[in-house]
């Protein structure tokens, strides 16, 4: 029992040195302390020391699902459930809200490695300076990935995406440049081998014949990484822009993609790569509707500039004082 007292303690001295405040009273309080509770053993945080640090106020509650705000950010959250939704976007979370004491909490994991970096991308991401894109075109040669289309349709959308990312004056590398095979391990040690990089993984997916949506991928919260949060900021950025050209008619496209959301997983390439790096199932070719979609240059090219825009918005905010 001391031993897991004495875990539980180191581990919620971490996480208050990675939330130690900026000297912008508008992100938050100098000398702010968090205190959490164990809940079915795990550390969670009381949602009002939460809205407290970021300056948000409830702005509506509906049944179980609560919605706060401040001047740049709303954020929904449903008690019981595994997600939340921030800015109109879903991120999937390591544990549940929890409900207790007429309190709502979030879990420490959570604020410290998926929450924060969205919050607050200066202040978590910003040593990670790029210059240079990676960008991975998934399956090829004797890998031909979801419905034996998906290595050909990838690396023309890297291609599109590469070719933008170009002209914006970024240095760019492919893992793969033709229709051969890339095993993992070369994958990373491409990716790895640059210096001051990000890792953009370019996939379509597959599944039951109804089931569509854009997804994306950052390593698991319990991994320990080096860019676990610049990852967040990435995935953040990229995703969201991924739906917003893809759907919003202000961008010409009315593709109606669903929200997948933004989700954790132990991939390989993930947790072999060092840099802020992502994985993103750009909709399935399982789905004939969404197939055609895919298939087509204006989906592709509406992709592939939003890739080129969530990069660009990443790189500025991490850039900005924190």
């Amino acid at each position: 029992m001391i031993a897991r007292a004495l875990h539980l303690f180191t581990f919620i001295t971490l996480l208050f040195c990675a939330f130690t405040p900026s000297a912008n009273a508008q992100q938050a309080k100098i000398g702010f302390q968090w205190r959490s509770v164990e809940l079915r053993g795990k550390a969670y945080i009381p949602l009002e020391q939460i809205k407290s640090f970021y300056q948000l106020q409830e702005s509506k509650r509906k049944n179980q699902t609560l919605t706060l705000e401040n001047r740049r950010t709303q954020i929904e959250i449903t008690i019981g459930e595994q997600k939340i939704r921030i800015n109109r976007a879903t991120f999937y979370l390591s544990e549940p809200v929890i409900e207790s004491a007429d309190t709502i909490h979030l879990s420490a994991l959570d604020l410290r490695s998926l929450i924060d970096p969205v919050m607050r991308p200066a202040k978590v991401a910003r040593d990670q300076i790029f210059n240079t894109v990676v960008l991975d075109p998934g399956h090829g040669g004797k890998d031909r990935g979801s419905a034996k289309q998906e290595a050909s349709l990838t690396l023309s959308l890297a291609e599109k995406t590469r070719e933008l990312l170009v002209n914006q004056g970024y240095r760019v590398v492919m893992t793969r440049t033709e229709d051969q095979f890339v095993s993992l391990g070369e994958r990373v040690r491409i990716a790895q081998a640059e210096a001051n990089a990000i890792l953009l993984s370019i996939h379509f997916n597959a599944g039951q014949k109804n089931t569509h949506g854009l997804e994306t991928y950052i390593i698991s919260a319990r991994e320990p990484h080096p860019a676990a949060a610049s990852s967040v900021t990435l995935a953040t950025a990229v995703h969201s822009r991924s739906l917003l050209y893809l759907n919003d008619p202000m961008y010409g496209n009315q593709f109606q993609i669903v929200d997948r959301g933004i989700k954790h997983a132990k991939f390989s390439l993930l947790k072999g790569v060092s840099h802020p790096a992502i994985l993103i199932e750009a909709g399935f070719l399982t789905h004939e509707e969404e197939a055609a979609k895919i298939h087509s240059e204006a989906y592709q090219n509406a992709l592939a500039k939003s890739f080129v825009r969530g990069i660009e918005v990443y790189r500025a905010s991490i850039q900005k004082k924190p």
